[in-house]
């Protein structure tokens, strides 16, 4: 073993992982069968690394005794040492260590070489020569310095899965407390409706169904076909209806509704009345009941109140919601329809 020059700063291992820190010697693992690489890593460090305490063995038995035995910092290894390549190398020390900085340190590479190490992961690839000492010591720096960034990610990624496995924990509790106060009020003989801030039922109770005319045992969960020439209006409408937990298509015009219509099936059409060009939401509701299935048809109009719901009824529409309609309407009508 040879201890390098020192320097003001050590480093070692954080916590067992493969991080450095400025705290204690630098431990380098050299992997070469001659013996000067071992004095020319050395002089390279000099004053530009920290204190490097440097080990060297000589061919793959050894490498793996070292392995088992200690741990490193770094690995700096030649491209073939008796009985192993650097590929090899570079395995057996990721399998053990796998953010481990590992570079390869040879004075027999070419561009080929150098491309294909980098390519199978070392850290860095250097010519073992005179006028490379000074790219060693700033490789070996830049490697410890994406260890620790390495090391820094890992430990942030745990922490949010350890954060993430407690919310979830939490959330189970509030569902399963949530579950049993719904058992309890599902079984109340009063009716309980309970509303968000916009109005939407969050929960309705068998006996508050039963008051509304719903099938307390059901929930529904409707295919619909929104349909208006206002592409503002046919989106916010469906993203109203989307939250609820319904199937949603949109449409401008009744063509696209039809055309929407015949290739799946469809539960409630909901349509403005007065469309511009093309067929109207009563020319929609007559091509609608012609269908196989005959879907729901509600219609939706400035003009409601001067429609007769006998009349709309008599047309194939069940039902006229107002414009500008509320959402507490609309979901009435699409729980009783």
């Amino acid at each position: 073993m040879v201890q390098g020059n020192t320097s003001r700063h050590g480093w070692h291992q954080d916590g067992g992982s493969n991080a450095v820190s400025e705290s204690s010697p630098l431990r380098i693992l050299l992997v070469d069968d001659t013996p000067e690489a071992e004095t020319y890593v050395t002089r390279s460090l000099g004053q530009e690394t920290p204190l490097a305490n440097v080990q060297r063995v000589p061919g793959g038995a050894e490498l793996s005794e070292a392995l088992q035995r200690d741990r490193f910092d770094v690995v700096i290894t030649e491209a073939h040492v008796p009985g192993i390549d650097g590929l090899e190398i570079l395995r057996a020390v990721k399998e053990r260590q796998p953010e481990q900085p590992v570079l390869m340190l040879t004075s027999h590479g070419d561009e080929d070489l150098a491309g294909s190490a980098l390519q199978a992961g070392f850290d860095a690839y250097v010519r073992k020569a005179p006028d490379q000492e000074q790219r060693l010591a700033a490789a070996v720096n830049a490697a410890l310095e994406t260890a620790r960034e390495r090391a820094a990610r890992r430990r942030a990624e745990e922490a949010l899965v350890e954060a993430l496995e407690r919310e979830r924990a939490v959330v189970a509790e509030l569902r399963r407390k949530n579950a049993e106060k719904t058992l309890i009020l599902e079984n109340m003989l009063d009716a309980v409706i309970v509303t968000d801030s916009e109005g939407r039922y969050a929960m309705v109770n068998g006996a508050a169904g039963r008051l509304l005319g719903m099938d307390p045992d059901v929930e529904r969960h409707l295919r619909i076909v929104v349909v208006d020439d206002e592409p503002a209006l046919v989106t916010m409408l469906a993203r109203l209806l989307s939250s609820e937990g319904h199937e949603l298509s949109m449409a401008t015009s009744g063509e696209e509704a039809l055309a929407i219509l015949a290739g799946k099936p469809i539960d409630v059409v909901i349509s403005d009345l007065g469309m511009g060009a093309g067929m109207n939401g009563w020319e929609l509701a007559a091509a609608v009941q012609a269908l196989p299935g005959r879907p729901r048809f509600i219609l939706t109009t400035g003009w409601g109140a001067e429609i007769d719901p006998e009349d709309a009824a008599a047309r194939g529409v069940p039902a006229v919601v107002s414009k500008p309609y509320r959402p507490p309407d609309l979901r009435k009508i699409l729980n009783t329809i």
